[in-house]
């Protein structure tokens, strides 16, 4: 199985694939709620056949090495990140003014870089329609946190968006994210909270008349499940501690290379994912809707994006020499803005995560010249994966969970192509401005 040798139809299944992800929900939205699991599996099956009678057993190596050294430690940190903010209960008690509000996106903003965007948009959505509950306009407080809580929060670590913890999962150095992240996060935040508290200051005024009795409420502020706070500690130390004990050698398994550190790491983030389930009172998974139901379902689409995604990198991997020469020599050109842009368009009609692995492995550079010359290159993969994923409610898994918690609360959300304007409106001169100020 060379890159060179490979034929772009090897594509075919991946492109199947998200599609699938992109017109399923909108076209047949009972049948993909029922059977997307089933739908995505046929392309995965269909691309197995296909390199199992070309390539034989080098085709099931490679699924072997697919596994281990991509979808496992992904899926493993994403369940981990996923249970332990599932143990962390916020009860909170107060009047949704324009000034809390903004407070409170604030501190879901920050949190999103610490125990991931869903984590954080789930444990902040809760509180924020709550003490709103009396308002009549409330679909503007999810737009704002799905892109802040959902989105942009969450480019400060490798904690915070599945596709940085994909590129540090390809090397990519922990504090590189924030070191150059930070710049582009505080230019997006800064101006959306700014403009999310003109918008709610807005609607709040008209409806001041309602409030009279609920701005006598005391604020109080509770986290229960404080446990798991050490424990998102004990994350960040194994994905630092990883780095440090990468010179403890391989085990060698089935042909494949596995690393010490690698297998210390993703142990350490079962026992904790098993301490936070054991230790965690039953009672704070309940109130905050704790299900698996999301988490099985993110785990069918990646298994499905990281099978179809292999011949795709082989043909990247083989770069000027395989059948993306052209495409290839062309972002060399024009990179990094194109990068940012093409990035974020994919990423906010498809999905970031396998979106900022195709383009990461597009550059053809390794990880070292990336974080260096080459780091125009990344911040602009980075930085449209995270922030574009807002333009819709299907470029990031968050985005749809909030939708749905809003919809069962009764707020009647805008449709697909009005969200979009919402979003365009406020995010489309800020992009530009992520361009002009930090990629040329």
């Amino acid at each position: 199985m060379n890159g060179e040798n490979l034929s772009l139809y090897w594509g075919v299944p991946f492109l199947g694939v998200l599609l699938s992800l992109s017109l399923g929900p909108l076209i047949l939205p009972k049948l993909w709620a029922r059977h997307s699991g089933k739908i995505l599996s046929i392309w995965s099956l269909g691309l197995m056949i296909g390199m199992v009678s070309f390539f034989k057993d080098n085709a099931l190596h490679k699924l072997l090495e697919t596994l281990i050294h991509h979808y496992f430690p992904f899926i493993i940190f994403l369940g981990t990140l996923y249970i332990l903010s599932g143990g962390l209960w916020i009860r909170t008690k107060f009047a949704g003014t324009p000034f809390k509000n903004t407070c409170l996106l604030i501190g879901g903003t920050l949190l999103a870089s610490m125990i991931g965007t869903t984590g954080a948009l789930v444990l902040t959505i809760r509180p924020l329609l709550t003490s709103n509950k009396g308002r009549l306009s409330r679909a503007h407080l999810v737009i704002f946190l799905i892109i802040l809580v959902g989105n942009i929060g969450g480019a400060l670590t490798p904690l915070g968006d599945p596709p940085l913890f994909l590129g540090y999962l390809e090397g990519v150095d922990f504090f590189w994210v924030p070191k150059n992240l930070g710049g582009p996060f505080l230019m997006m935040a800064i101006p959306i909270l700014i403009l999310f508290y003109i918008t709610d200051h807005f609607y709040w005024k008209k409806e001041t008349s309602r409030y009279l009795l609920p701005l006598r409420e005391k604020f109080t502020f509770e986290v229960n499940g404080k446990l798991n706070l050490f424990l998102f500690f004990g994350v960040v130390c194994l994905l630092l501690g990883s780095k440090i004990w990468k010179d403890l050698g391989d085990l060698h398994v089935f042909d494949l290379s596995i690393t010490i550190s690698s297998l210390l790491r993703e142990g350490g983030f079962i026992i904790l994912s098993l301490v936070s389930w054991i230790m965690t009172p039953k009672i704070y998974r309940k109130h905050n809707g704790f299900s698996w139901h999301p988490f099985c379902d993110v785990a069918k689409v990646f298994l499905n994006i990281f099978v179809t995604l292999m011949p795709i990198f082989l043909i990247l991997e083989a770069k000027e020499k395989g059948e993306l020469q052209l495409l290839m020599q062309f972002f060399g050109s024009y990179a990094p803005a194109l990068y940012f842009w093409l990035t974020g368009m994919f990423s906010a009609f498809l999905d970031n995560a396998p979106t900022y692995l195709v383009f990461f492995k597009m550059t053809g550079m390794d990880v070292q010249t990336l974080m260096t010359e080459g780091s125009k290159n990344l911040i602009a993969i980075s930085c449209g994966a995270v922030f574009m994923g807002a333009l819709t409610y299907i470029g990031n898994a968050p985005n749809l969970i909030a939708k749905d918690i809003a919809e069962t609360e009764g707020i009647e959300m805008p449709g697909f192509f009005k969200y979009l304007i919402w979003a365009s409106l406020i995010l489309l001169p800020l992009f530009g401005a992520i361009t002009f100020f930090f990629l040329f």
